[in-house]
């Protein structure tokens, strides 16, 4: 039996009713599919860019787009993380299903404006040829990777209580 399709509800055998480890296994294969896309298309621009094909646009221009990349970095990944923060504020008093359906959504939406940015500077070293084009892509990409689904009330640093530190 399917992971993501137990249990079914009896009520409505249309519903799926996802547990906290399904919200988190489905999160993981997005936020894993995600990145394995802007790492499959870099590899893409690296090979196109690997033939000597002359850059397509000019210097000024490659340069504009490294300035749009770089301003993405402090506007579009923000935003999303406001989003992302306004999602999970109101499921903080909500149902267990529909929180975890609001958790999902509001990491769905930071991700995307991290990939976002992260593809708009892969295009920008794929049209212009300047590598620092992929700073702000790498910026992202890093951003992306630390923001890996958790469940609510989980950390990136676990917590650790004295009684556990053991002396020697």
């Amino acid at each position: 039996m399917d992971l993501l399709m137990s249990p079914i509800n009896s009520k409505n055998p249309q519903a799926i009713e996802l547990t906290p480890q399904h919200w988190l296994r489905l999160s993981f294969m997005i936020w894993g599919a995600l990145l394995m896309g802007q790492i499959v298309f870099f590899g893409v621009v690296l090979f196109l860019r690997s033939s000597g094909q002359q850059p397509m646009v000019n210097q000024q221009t490659a340069q504009l787009l490294l300035i749009i990349a770089s301003a993405m970095i402090f506007t579009v990944i923000p935003l999303g993380y406001m989003i992302r923060r306004s999602s999970f504020l109101r499921a903080a008093d909500k149902e267990e299903k529909v929180k975890l359906g609001m958790l999902f959504g509001g990491n769905l939406v930071f991700w995307a404006a991290c990939e976002g940015v992260s593809l708009f500077g892969i295009v920008g070293f794929l049209v212009g040829g300047l590598w620092i084009n992929l700073i702000p892509s790498l910026v992202a990409f890093v951003i992306q990777l630390l923001h890996s689904p958790r469940l609510p009330g989980d950390s990136i640093f676990p917590t650790i209580n004295r009684s556990d530190v053991h002396r020697p």
